[in-house]
């Protein structure tokens, strides 16, 4: 099995490397086992200062074998396990794990989980560490590269004052590495901002799971995106919206643009805002002039035209 990509973390003040050792079936050739790889799941959670760490050490068809440990803190870590966008279980402390202490040299307390599912994953198996109410970091396996692998609808929480509610849920293709629960999260800060579409006071928006998404926003490789915006042409480069899905090109979603002046976030901000500005009913406009602020439904990953970069309907919001 490749090592997978790393996803990036959402909020500045986690830093993570997140990672995972798994042997799955391989897809399409039942009883195929991959090779397992074996890392480690590593994160810090500055604000708290509470470190933590856990490892998803083996799947298969319907058994999950992890730990989890907390440092620099009074309180057990616990973990849920996320099988195909879902929490299928929620693990606290079991089976003390001396093992991992003593492997890695820890001063504190890994606690081990053997979790028995009810169905076999399909598309990924997640393991989401919890310290008190601080998610720490989430690792996941990719059990098929092909799928669309959705985060879960858990937040629930509707942003915007006023408006119709628009659900949506995010999703991401395996073979792009990225972790669904960390793209969701860049997702719902943009949307969330008092500067995104819902300042228009008309529209709110709420994730939700897949199956109950009125709008999917999808972060897909560069032939997947364009398989699914035809017959709009992506060339490999661009992202779209095609009916209820807004499907964002994972090269874009990684580096910007070649002549992005703003950072990756504000990037990111317009990618998502310019994308569900479509399906909002908003159409292309140009800028406005030399050296002032471009609007979000320019094409600015064509060119800046003259404009400054924004990622936000209503910067001064």
């Amino acid at each position: 099995m490749p090592r997978p990509a790393r996803g990036v973390l959402a909020a500045p003040a986690i830093a993570a490397l997140v990672t995972a050792g798994l042997a799955t079936t391989a897809p399409g050739v039942p009883g195929a086992a991959l090779e397992p790889a074996s890392f480690d799941a590593t994160a810090a959670v500055e604000r708290v200062a509470v470190r933590a760490e856990g490892a998803l050490e083996s799947v298969d068809d319907h058994r999950v074998v992890g730990w989890v440990a907390a440092f620099r803190t009074g309180r057990h870590a616990r973990a849920e396990i996320l099988v195909d966008g879902r929490v299928v279980r929620r693990v606290g402390p079991a089976v003390r794990r001396h093992d991992i202490e003593i492997a890695h040299g820890w001063d504190g307390v890994a606690m081990g989980f053997s979790v028995t599912l009810r169905r076999p994953p399909t598309a990924s198996v997640c393991l989401d560490v919890v310290v008190g109410r601080t998610r720490v970091g989430i690792a996941c396996d990719i059990v098929d590269p092909d799928a669309m692998v959705a985060a879960s609808g858990r937040p629930r929480v509707v942003h915007g004052t006023a408006g119709d509610v628009v659900d949506y849920a995010v999703e991401v293709e395996g073979r792009t590495g990225l972790v669904p629960e960390q793209v969701a999260a860049v997702v719902d800060d943009v949307l969330g901002d008092d500067r995104s579409w819902i300042a228009e006071g008309t529209r709110r928006f709420r994730r939700v799971d897949v199956d109950r998404a009125a709008l999917r926003i999808i972060v897909a490789s560069p032939a997947t995106v364009d398989r699914l915006c035809a017959p709009l042409a992506t060339a490999g480069y661009l992202s779209c919206r095609q009916g209820n899905r807004v499907i964002m090109n994972v090269d874009r979603w990684n580096d910007a643009v070649p002549f992005w002046t703003a950072d990756l976030a504000a990037y990111r901000a317009y990618l998502v805002n310019h994308e569900v500005g479509h399906y909002l009913g908003h159409g292309h406009v140009g800028c406005p002039g030399p050296g002032r602020r471009a609007p979000v439904m320019q094409q600015q990953s064509k060119g800046l035209q003259g404009c400054r970069p924004n990622g936000w309907p209503y910067p001064d919001a």
